[in-house]
């Protein structure tokens, strides 16, 4: 697998992703690393990143790990637990780790982390893994 290859198809045909501003930057068999900065159309409310914005950069960050097998992916399941808030001008760092991986499933623990190293979130994601080869173009 052409991991360079892989990011920069993540980077441009994910396209809910990249219109949120999530850049993945680091791939290897099993593992991904994506960042985002926090904007302030990102917020809720009260000012805080709102729950989606974690949500969705675990699971791109994920499913971009579970891509390096060469198959195409669908999120299975997926939980998410929130532990601090992040606001415009954190810089979110997701890092998924392979927790399984089989003939048909894998399974990715990810963490969020801000710019002071602080633990913002984590959950575990589950794919399942198509039979047809992902195709980069």
């Amino acid at each position: 697998m052409d991991f360079q290859k892989l990011i920069d198809y993540r980077n441009h045909y994910n396209r809910f992703s990249t219109r949120i501003g999530i850049v993945l930057e680091e791939l290897r068999e099993g593992y991904a690393l994506a960042r985002k900065t926090v904007e302030v159309d990102d917020t809720n409310p009260l000012g805080y990143a709102q729950g989606g914005v974690y949500f969705t950069l675990a699971d791109s960050t994920a499913g971009s790990a579970a891509h390096t097998y060469g198959h195409k992916v669908v999120t299975l399941d997926a939980s998410y637990h929130y532990y601090h808030a992040a606001v415009p001008g954190d810089i979110l760092t997701a890092v998924a780790t392979e927790l399984h991986h089989g003939k048909t499933t894998a399974a990715f623990e990810v963490k969020i982390t801000d710019q002071r190293d602080t633990l913002l979130g984590s959950g575990t994601f589950t794919y399942f893994l198509f039979p047809e080869e992902l195709n980069l173009h």
